[in-house]
């Protein structure tokens, strides 16, 4: 077992943590698993070692980075806005500037 969260979890002697369900289904499915881990009965000795490793994506983690991003998003729109009048008008000002230079010539 791993904990991903960013918490430890504190477990009571003999408290159950784990449940299985199985379901049988009506009909077979329409588009069957054709994954890299098809007909994977067990553990292999990398899949403990993609857990385990400093790398993997938490919860906590996932969470920050989805705020951070929303932030950025927000800095993103916010400058968007500002670049929708200042580029017409810095437009205007050269167009203004041109025009009048080829009037004086």
């Amino acid at each position: 077992m791993t904990n991903l969260a960013p918490r430890r979890i504190a477990l009571a002697h003999e408290a159950p943590f784990l449940t299985v369900q199985f379901f049988k289904l009506a009909r077979p499915v329409a588009k069957p698993c054709a994954g890299s881990r098809h007909g994977q009965t067990g553990l292999r000795p990398g899949d403990l070692e993609e857990l385990t490793h400093p790398d993997s994506p938490t919860l906590g983690g996932t969470v920050e980075s989805l705020s951070s991003l929303a932030a950025d998003v927000g800095d993103l729109d916010s400058s968007v806005k500002w670049m929708a009048w200042a580029i017409p008008v810095i437009v205007a000002i050269g167009m203004t500037i041109v025009g009048i230079i080829v009037a004086i010539k």
